[in-house]
């Protein structure tokens, strides 16, 4: 099992920025659902927070799921590369990376 030390530095940085993301999408859920306590007992407004809140966590497990799966998959293609010196194969990491972040938040 890898752990966050052990993952690419690009695939930490785009993780902790969708979790960052996501926690501000988080705070927004919660401000609607103070709102809905403090002044207004509408249940429009009560299931828009709650609504919001279910983005944020869909989001937040969205990218770590995105990130382990993408730190797996670069790490098994860098010993592929490395272990058949004579493909002459060459794929860009950083658009696999991008393919299967898009991939992820579309199927989820």
């Amino acid at each position: 099992m890898h752990t966050i030390k052990n993952f690419d530095k690009k695939i930490k940085e785009l993780m902790f920025k969708g979790l960052y993301f996501s926690l501000g999408v988080a705070i927004l859920a919660s401000l609607i659902l103070i709102f809905y306590i403090s002044f207004s007992h509408n249940n429009f407004i009560y299931y828009i927070g709650i609504e919001v809140m279910h983005l944020a966590v869909s989001f937040a497990a969205s990218f770590i799921a995105c990130g382990i799966a993408m730190d797996k998959i670069k790490k098994d293609l860098i010993w592929l590369f490395a272990s058949s010196a004579k493909t002459h194969i060459k794929i860009s990491q950083d658009l696999i990376l991008r393919y299967f972040c898009m991939l992820g938040m579309i199927l989820h």
